[in-house]
C-alpha cells in the first residue's frame, strides 16, 4: 500500500546506510557507512554487483512525524531489490499525525517466500523513558528484512521513531565489531531489537507500580471522616493508570506473535542448512523462546497491576460515596433539628398569637390599680377577653388542620374519581373506558378480556 503522506518532500535527517562486503579473501570484510539525502546519492552507493549486506536506517523526527525519506528514494529501493508490497504496508504505519491515533496498532509478522528468497516484515511497540524523569512514552519500530539466497545477499531496513534511537546505535556498533557474523547471521537484527527494548516493559511496569502504591496505601488506610480533596484527585490518576495498564497486554502480545514467527523461521532453517547455520538458528530460537517467556512474565505483572488498580478505584469510589452519604446524613440530622425548632417556635406562635392579638385589641384595660388600697382590681368584663382568646385560638388550629386535610383530600380526589368511574365502566363492560381511566388516573394499566359468545 503506497502511502505518500508517510514521506517527506525533502530529507533533513539523512538516511543511514551501512554496507558489509566480503572481498575475494574470506578473511577480509569491509564495513562502510554513508548518510544519504537524495535518490541520486542512494543510487550511486547501492549496487547489486558486489553482493553486500545492507543495513538501511530510516527515522522519524518524532513519534508523530513522517519518515525522513522521500517516496522516490523508497521506490528506488523497491525496484532495485525487487522488494514486495509488504514494505509499503510497513511504511504506512509511520505517518504524520497530531495525536496518538492507532497507538496500539502494529504491523503483524509477515513472511513472504519467492523461491529461495524470504521477506520478513513486522513492527513492535515498546515503552521508552524520555529525558525527563518518569516521563514514559510508547515508541514504534519496524523491521524489513529480505534474504536473497542466490546472491548471498541480505537487506535490512529499519524504521526508527527517533534520529538517534538506542536500537539503531546498538545495531551499527555491533556491525562494526562483528562484520563477519553480521553477514552470515540472519537473525542478529531481531535479537538486538528485543534485547534493546523488551526489558523496558519491566521498568515501565515498575514505574506504574510506583505510581499506584501511594494511592493504594492512602485508599486502604483512609477513614470516611478523614477524606480530603486529595483523595478525590486520585480518581483521575487511577483512570490514567488503568488506561496504561490495559494497553500493555495488547502490545506485548503483538511482540509475542513476532517471536512465534521468528521461532518458526529458526526451526525451518535448522532442518534446511549446514551445520554452522544450524547451530546459529538453534541458538537464535532458544533466545527467542526466552524472550517469549519474558513477555509472559511482563504480561502477568501488568494483569496483576490492572486488577489492583481496579480494586483500588472501586474501594476509593465506594469510600467517597460513603463520605457523601455521611455528609448527607449529617445535613439531614441538622435539618431535622432545625425543623423541630421551627415546629416548636410555630407552636408557640400559634399558642400566644391569639391572646396577644386580643390583648392588643382591647388595649389591656381589664386590670386597674386601686390607689387607696394599692390592690389590683379586675373588671368584671374580663370574661370577654378569655372567651375571645379561646375562640380565636381554637379557630386558628381548626383552620390550620383544615388546610392540611384539604391538601390530602385534593391528592386523593383523582384516585377516588378514577376508582368510581372504573366501577361504573366495569358494570357496563366498556373496555375502551377502562383504558381511558387507566391513562387518566394513577392506577396501573392492565388488560381485561371479555368472554366471547
Amino acid at each position: 500500500m503506497n502511502a505518500p503522506q508517510c514521506f517527506v518532500d525533502e530529507v533533513t535527517r539523512p538516511v543511514q546506510l551501512v554496507t558489509i562486503t566480503a572481498h575475494a579473501s574470506e578473511n577480509s570484510v569491509a564495513v562502510l557507512s554513508y548518510q544519504l539525502s537524495t535518490v541520486e546519492q542512494l543510487r550511486s552507493f547501492v549496487s547489486r554487483d558486489n553482493h553486500p549486506t545492507y543495513l538501511i536506517s530510516i527515522c522519524q523526527r518524532h513519534s508523530f512525524g513522517r519518515l525522513h525519506i522521500t517516496e522516490p528514494m523508497l521506490s528506488f529501493l523497491v525496484d532495485n531489490f525487487n522488494l514486495g508490497p509488504a514494505l509499503w504496508d510497513l511504511s504506512s504505519c509511520f505517518y504524520d499525525k497530531s495525536d496518538n491515533f492507532e497507538g496500539s496498532v502494529c504491523m503483524p509478522f509477515t513472511v513472504s517466500r519467492d523461491g529461495a528468497n524470504i521477506e520478513v516484515v513486522y513492527s513492535i511497540r515498546y515503552p521508552e523513558l524520555k529525558s525527563n524523569p518518569d516521563n514514559w512514552v510508547i515508541r514504534h519500530t519496524g523491521i524489513y528484512q529480505k534474504f536473497i539466497t542466490e546472491a548471498c545477499q541480505s537487506l535490512i531496513i529499519i524504521f526508527n521513531p527517533l534520529p538517534d534511537s538506542k536500537f539503531n546505535q546498538n545495531a551499527k556498533d555491533w556491525i562494526f565489531k562483528n562484520p563477519k557474523t553480521a553477514k552470515s547471521h540472519r537473525f542478529w537484527i531481531h535479537e538486538h531489537l528485543f534485547h534493546t527494548y523488551l526489558s523496558q516493559w519491566r521498568c515501565y511496569n515498575a514505574y506504574l507500580e510506583r505510581t499506584l502504591i501511594p494511592i493504594a496505601n492512602d485508599g486502604i488506610s483512609s477513614f470516611i471522616e478523614d477524606l480530603t480533596e486529595a483523595d478525590y484527585e486520585h480518581l483521575p490518576s487511577l483512570a490514567y493508570l488503568e488506561s496504561r495498564l490495559l494497553e500493555i497486554p495488547v502490545l506485548i502480545s503483538a511482540s509475542d506473535d513476532v517471536l512465534v514467527g521468528l521461532c518458526s523461521l529458526c526451526q525451518d532453517r535448522r532442518y534446511n542448512t549446514g551445520t554452522r547455520a544450524r547451530g546459529i538458528a538453534r541458538a537464535s530460537q532458544s533466545q527467542f523462546e526466552q524472550f517469549r517467556r519474558n513477555c509472559a512474565a511482563y504480561t502477568r505483572v501488568s494483569y496483576c497491576l490492572q486488577r489492583r488498580a481496579e480494586k483500588i478505584t472501586q474501594l476509593l469510589t465506594n469510600t467517597l460515596s460513603f463520605r457523601e452519604q455521611f455528609n448527607a446524613k449529617a445535613q439531614n440530622e441538622t435539618m431535622l433539628r432545625l425543623n423541630r425548632s421551627a415546629i416548636f417556635i410555630t407552636t408557640l406562635t400559634l399558642l400566644y398569637l391569639p391572646p396577644s392579638f386580643v390583648a392588643t385589641f382591647f388595649g389591656m384595660n381589664f386590670f386597674n390599680v386601686d390607689e387607696d388600697t394599692n390592690q389590683t382590681t379586675v373588671t368584671p368584663m374580663i370574661w370577654i377577653f378569655v372567651l375571645c382568646s379561646i375562640i380565636l385560638t381554637v379557630g386558628t388550629f381548626v383552620y390550620y388542620r383544615f388546610l392540611l386535610d384539604r391538601n390530602l383530600f385534593r391528592n386523593m380526589g383523582p384516585r377516588y374519581t378514577a376508582v368510581k368511574k372504573l366501577i361504573l365502566v366495569v358494570g357496563h363492560g366498556d373496555l375502551a373506558g377502562i383504558r381511558g381511566v387507566t391513562r387518566v388516573g394513577s392506577l396501573r394499566p392492565c388488560t381485561y378480556v371479555r368472554g366471547g359468545p
